[in-house]
């Protein structure tokens, strides 16, 4: 696994999101989710000595809860945001009402994504047990800030370098700042 961080500029989208009440997580969770589902070599896997393709990944979500505990959760892609939008907000408030981990450790249709909203990282690793061949990327989301007249998320992508180049992840975070502003631009 190797990884690479960025500021995706989410301008348009954060000022849509403050003006509809609509939530900011969910929104850029979706275009990204979008994102990872259109640049094909997201959606390789190893399983065994063999290279598979799947038609559509979901996400892992990490979920904090009250008491600073968390679990993982899991969501369908749906390229319908407001169908995307009520499953992601039905499956969080069912992980939080939980006192389960419930890690999907046989899935591999899925990429694992944490937010960490309370540090505006530049640079940002994920523990690993290196034994375990591990393909599934990791996607993690920092701070939101304020740069002059834009809006600025930190975003670090972690993949396995035999499936996922520099040139797909660079890909990924092209689509998911002109998909924001395709939906969300004035």
């Amino acid at each position: 696994m190797y990884g690479i961080s960025v500021d995706l500029d989410i301008t348009s989208l954060y000022h849509y999101c403050r003006k509809n009440e609509q939530s900011i997580f969910v929104s850029y969770l979706h275009e990204i989710i979008k994102a990872v589902n259109c640049v094909e070599e997201f959606r390789y896997r190893y399983d065994g000595e063999n290279v598979i393709v799947y038609d559509q990944i979901g996400i892992s979500v990490t979920v904090a809860r009250e008491n600073e505990t968390f679990a993982f959760s899991y969501i369908d892609y749906d390229a319908n945001f407001p169908d995307f939008a009520e499953s992601a907000a039905s499956e969080i408030a069912r992980v939080r009402e939980t006192s389960d981990f419930t890690p999907f450790a046989n899935k591999l249709d899925l990429i694992h994504f944490s937010a960490v909203p309370w540090i505006q990282f530049t640079s940002l690793s994920h523990a690993r047990h290196h034994e375990f061949k591990d393909t599934i990327p990791k996607i993690s989301t920092g701070k939101i800030y304020h740069s002059g007249e834009r809006t600025l998320m930190p975003i670090s992508v972690h993949a396995h370098h035999g499936l996922v180049d520099a040139i797909h992840i660079g890909k990924l975070y092209s689509l998911v700042e002109n998909n924001i502003q395709e939906q969300y631009g004035a």
